[in-house]
This record gives C-alpha cells, sequence and structure tokens, in this order.
C-alpha cells in the first residue's frame, strides 16, 4: 500500500463516536518548556462539536482533498481574478471529513494512532491560536467564521508538489496541513508556534480585509517588472505579525513563558535563527532598499519580507523585554500589552493599517513605515501601545532596527532614545 492510499484508508477508518459535549479530555502533543521537547499531555479541547469529524465553530477538518494550481488550465485563466472560479478550478478532489479513532482511558479519550494524534494536537493548536486572539483582541467565531483545515492535500503549484509546510490559503480562505517528506523533526502540525504563526495570516487577512480571498490591493499592487514598496511593506507585515503572534500564541496564561524559538523545533537552527524574535534583527541598507526598490516578485523570491517581518517582530519583542518596561508593568504584563496594541494596530474601519493601505491603494508608495507626507506604519503601531513607558521603548527599538531618525516616528515621545542593539 502507497502512502497516500495509507493516509486515505487511517482518515476513513471506523471510530466509535465518543460522546459528551466540550470541554472533554483528550492526549494530545504538546510542548514542555522544561525538557524543549513535545510531549504526550492531557488537554482539554473545548470547542469540537463533533470529536470524530473534528469540527466546531472555528474548524473544519477535511482529508484526502486534492488540488491543482496549473497556469495551463483554461478554467483557471478563465477564472480571473473571481475567488469562487479559482477555487472551483484548483480543486480536483474536495475530499472528506476525517475519521479520527479514540481509545476511552477512563474518560481520556487517547488518540489510536499517528494521523489521529495529528489531527487533535492541531486541533489543539487551533483553539489555542484562536483563544489567544480571542484574549488580545476580542476575536469571536461569529466574526471570524469557521474555516476549513485541509489535512494533508495533494496541492500542486504551478507544477511543483508542495509538502513539508502549513499554510494559509488566502483564495480558499483556508489552511493546508501538507505532507511532510523532508522534515524530521516536529511535525508542523503538531507545532503549535507555526499553527499559531498560520492562524494570524488568517486574522491579518480578516482585520485588513474583511477576509477577501483576493483583496484588490494585491492585484493592484503587484508588478514583475516596477518597484512596489507598497507591496513589499504590507507582504512583510503581514509576516513579522505572524511570527510575533505565532510566539504569543505558544506563551503560558501569564505570558510569563513564551517559546521564541518555535521554528527551530521543525526546521533545521540555520533556518530558524533568522525568524527568533527575540534575536537582533536590523535592517541593513541593502535591506532597506530592495523593499523600496525591487519588484514584488524579486522580493519574494529572495524571501525578504521575512528577513523584514523579523526586524518588525523582533522590535517588539525587544520593546517589552526592556528594563523600564518591565519594571513598571512585570514582564508577563509587558508582553501582553505589546500583543494586544500590534492587534489593534491592524486596525478597524478605516483605521489604523488597515486605514492606511485603504487609502494608498492608489498609490502604494504612500504606504512606508515612517511619517512623511502621510502617516506610516510605525507611528500606528506606537500609538497602539497604551502605556507611555512601553510607547517610548517601541519607539527606541524602531529607531534603532529599522534605522529611522526619532523624528521620522512623529508618535514618538520625547523621553524615546535608539537603543544600539545594532551598533551601526
Amino acid at each position: 500500500m502507497n502512502s497516500r492510499s495509507f493516509l486515505l484508508a487511517t482518515l476513513l477508518l471506523a471510530a466509535c463516536g465518543p460522546s459528551g459535549s466540550p470541554p472533554v479530555d483528550v492526549v494530545a502533543l504538546v510542548f514542555n518548556p522544561q525538557t524543549g521537547r513535545y510531549e504526550p499531555r492531557q488537554v482539554q479541547l473545548t470547542t469540537p462539536t463533533d470529536l470524530v469529524e473534528m469540527k466546531g465553530p472555528i474548524l473544519e477538518f477535511h482529508g484526502g482533498a486534492s488540488f491543482d494550481y496549473d497556469a495551463n488550465d483554461p478554467a483557471l485563466a478563465n477564472a480571473g481574478s473571481d475567488a469562487a472560479k479559482i477555487s472551483e478550478a484548483m480543486t480536483k478532489d474536495k475530499g472528506s471529513p476525517v475519521k479520527v479513532a479514540y481509545i476511552d482511558r477512563e474518560g481520556v479519550l487517547v488518540p489510536a494512532d499517528f494521523h489521529s494524534l495529528n489531527i487533535v494536537t492541531s486541533y489543539y493548536n487551533f483553539e489555542r491560536a484562536f483563544d489567544f486572539f480571542a484574549l488580545v483582541g476580542g476575536l469571536n467565531a461569529e466574526s471570524i467564521g469557521r474555516r476549513k483545515v485541509y489535512y494533508f492535500p495533494e496541492f500542486k503549484l504551478l507544477g511543483a508538489t508542495l509538502r513539508d509546510n502549513a499554510i494559509f490559503f488566502p483564495p480558499m480562505q483556508a489552511f493546508m496541513i501538507l505532507p511532510f517528506d523532508a522534515l524530521k523533526q516536529v511535525p508542523l502540525a503538531i507545532n503549535l508556534g507555526v499553527v499559531g504563526h498560520e492562524y494570524s495570516h488568517a486574522v491579518f487577512n480578516y482585520r485588513l480585509f474583511d477576509a477577501d480571498p483576493l483583496p484588490r490591493v494585491y492585484e493592484a499592487w503587484y508588478s514583475e517588472v516596477f518597484a512596489t514598496p507598497g507591496l513589499n511593506l504590507l507582504e512583510s507585515l503581514d509576516e513579522g505579525f505572524a511570527d510575533l503572534f505565532g510566539t504569543g500564541i505558544t506563551c503560558s496564561s501569564s505570558f510569563l513563558t513564551c517559546d521564541a524559538g518555535f521554528i527551530a523545533h521543525s526546521v533545521p537552527d540555520t533556518l530558524a535563527s533568522a525568524r527568533r524574535i527575540d534575536g537582533i534583527h536590523c535592517l541593513s541598507d541593502a535591506l532597506g532598499k530592495a523593499l523600496s526598490n525591487q519588484d514584488s516578485k524579486s522580493f519574494s523570491d529572495a524571501g525578504n519580507e521575512y528577513l523584514v517581518g523579523s526586524v518588525l517582530a523582533s522590535s517588539l519583542w525587544r520593546a517589552a523585554e526592556d528594563s523600564a518596561v518591565v519594571e513598571k508593568l512585570t514582564p508577563g504584563e509587558a508582553r501582553r500589552q505589546v500583543f494586544e496594541g500590534a492587534f489593534k494596530s491592524l486596525g478597524e474601519g478605516s483605521s489604523g493599517i488597515r486605514g492606511l493601505v485603504a487609502n494608498a491603494t492608489n498609490l502604494q508608495s504612500n504606504l512606508r513605515l515612517e511619517t512623511g507626507v502621510v502617516t506610516g506604519v510605525l507611528d500606528v503601531i506606537v500609538e497602539s501601545m497604551t502605556d507611555p513607558v512601553l510607547q517610548s521603548a517601541v519607539c527606541s527599538a524602531f529607531a534603532d532596527r529599522f534605522n529611522i531618525p526619532l523624528e521620522r516616528i512623529r508618535s514618538c515621545p520625547a523621553t524615546a532614545a535608539p537603543f544600539t542593539d545594532c551598533n551601526r
């Protein structure tokens, strides 16, 4: 039996339907900060209405699906920018609900096989991500809606079969937990921070674009010839906030313990170190020029959105760790306020970064880091922090890591002075 047939057989495995309403006690793989490993642990699931098909008000798992984004497919060419038609053209097999098998051990449901454990753990991780945003931003299930999670689908993109990844796919407003091949460490579905990072992308899309599968600004700004500073920055913000919130989702309820290096559990350290938000990441002259002058394809092909995003995420983390901030707020409260302020900065209606993007749609160069003739992104983030000492520290981190004079971040209080982590 090949691996795909084995997977389908597992997903379709008949299972006894557990009874009872949530919360329900299950065994999942959870990161243990004392050992630095993912280990089996009894946890509670609070939202599923069906524990076999793993669905509830925020999630709905599907297995056995197949998608193919083929540039030569006439149906895809005819779909234009219609998200529903794009989804229909790509979908070769819609799949079906998963079937999770359990062993009931004195009221605790233990997943009976690898894929069941993988799915249950992934569901738990998505719940944790949702709970984080409910806590720091008041997110509710009715507003963001139930999202499909395609577990181990076959996903072809321009002829290449994607593997070893977890993604939020905006055209379908769905998540893909892809099969793993080369990655031999913690599977991405089990990695809480990775799942949180992807859920953060969905929240970013929801907050800025009302869950639009194909926001017009991306099409309007995209170019493979001309500089696309606005789109480069927008993509960088998306990745930076996802790294920040992905780390926040790993935090304990008090925010005192967080897994800032969550990516390293699933990918080699050589790749993970550039994304640790507790590292020192600085906007070099070359990266700053790429942000302003590269076309969107070149910028993305080089992975520059992740590098700029790391500068943003690490700046905010650094501000929460500042001694003056910690002395006033305590370490956990400082982090909580950073996460709340970052979420608030995304905006709603015509406010925040959402408003900046909308106002810049016809001239993408007006979406910028610093404030000039229009308000800059960094100003909006500073203004979204409620504590003045924290505001000052955020300014100090931004000025240092983005190499921007404080006077170009006009929301900065007079007490702010650039940190010197970047040793310029």
